[in-house]
């Protein structure tokens, strides 16, 4: 009789878990699914502004923030991603490169005057205050945060992720680096267009 009980509890509980569950409709995120496909696919990358100095490019790009949360979170949940971007959307990211013509590695000594682990520290700590935002209202934005993409020798170039907080996202900006780790002066890169938003 404990046996049949036990059989009968065993084929009766799913039911009774399935009864007890909310039928959950599947969530339409195939606006948002589009939107982050153009802004894949639209080729952002090519919005770079490129500076020659000296046998040595300076490259900035903008990356759209929606990209970047996307990146980091993956689109799983794309309501998510937007609610980020919603309450992040006075931040600004630029990627920015440093490339020699003849692929010479620019934080030797003989482009920097610094020992190769004082480079690296340079870049890794300092370089942020070398960089500013410019806004349509000709406010001054100090860099908030760098982030140096290490590569260890194995690439030509050595890239930064310069972080901006307080810039409103319809503002047309212009990044102003003074470049006292090269020493090639001060390079100005104006960013008119507009980058792809990710909007329910």
């Amino acid at each position: 009789m404990k046996v049949l009980s036990k059989l009968m509890l065993i084929m009766l509980l799913p039911l009774l878990l399935s009864c007890n569950k909310e039928d959950k409709k599947p969530v339409d995120d195939s606006e948002i699914r589009y939107r982050y496909f153009q802004l894949e696919n639209n080729g952002w990358k090519s919005l770079s502004h490129t500076q020659m100095v000296d046998g040595i490019s300076y490259t900035a790009t903008e990356v759209p923030l929606p990209y970047y949360i996307l990146k980091d979170i993956g689109s799983d949940d794309l309501f998510k991603v937007d609610s980020i971007y919603k309450a992040n959307n006075k931040e600004r990211l630029i990627e920015f490169e440093f490339l020699h013509n003849g692929e010479k590695d620019l934080l030797g000594k003989e482009f920097t005057n610094l020992n190769y682990k004082d480079g690296v520290e340079y870049m890794s700590f300092n370089i942020q205050k070398d960089f500013v935002v410019v806004n349509q209202n000709n406010d001054t934005i100090q860099c908030s945060g760098v982030t140096f993409e290490r590569n260890f020798k194995v690439a030509p170039y050595h890239k930064l992720l310069l972080f901006f907080t307080g810039i409103n996202p319809d503002d047309k900006i212009q990044l102003v680096y003074r470049d006292n780790l090269l020493k090639k002066g001060t390079l100005k890169f104006t960013f008119n267009e507009k980058i792809t938003k990710l909007l329910l």
